[in-house]
This record gives structure tokens, sequence and C-alpha cells, in this order.
């Protein structure tokens, strides 16, 4: 059974944006929780590989913010 959310205008046009032919919302929706939990994976990957490089936070924060962007996400 289908629920209503409530998004903003622009939150809506983003998701439209986002979309392929053919999609409905929830789909650009699964879609983007599915690249969300697959690059979280990778983060946790990564932080448990001893040879990879660690950052600091503050760069972490930044390069995180530069891929929401990339994404179109806040």
């Amino acid at each position: 059974m289908a629920t209503t959310i409530q998004i903003e205008p622009e939150t809506r046009e983003k998701l439209r944006m986002i979309g392929e032919k053919g999609e409905t919302y929830n789909d650009i929706i699964l879609r983007l929780i599915s690249l969300y939990e697959a690059r979280m994976a990778e983060l946790e990957r990564r932080l448990s590989d001893p040879r990879e490089e660690f950052v600091a936070y503050e760069e972490l924060k930044k390069r995180m913010k530069a891929f929401r962007e990339r994404l179109g996400v806040r």
C-alpha cells in the first residue's frame, strides 16, 4: 500500500531531474537509497583497510559535501 509523503516543490523537481524515463518517484528514491548504502559500505570497507589513507575530519566533511552536491542532495 502506498504512503503519501510531503516534499517541497524544489525537492520534487530535483527528483524528477534525477529520474530516468519511466521511473516512478519510488524508483528514484530507492535508487538513491541504494547509492547511499553502497557509499556507506565502501566507507566502512575503507575504514577497516589498514592500507587506506585517513584524512582529517574537516577534510572528510568537505569531500562529503562535494559528493552530496554532485548528487544534488543536501
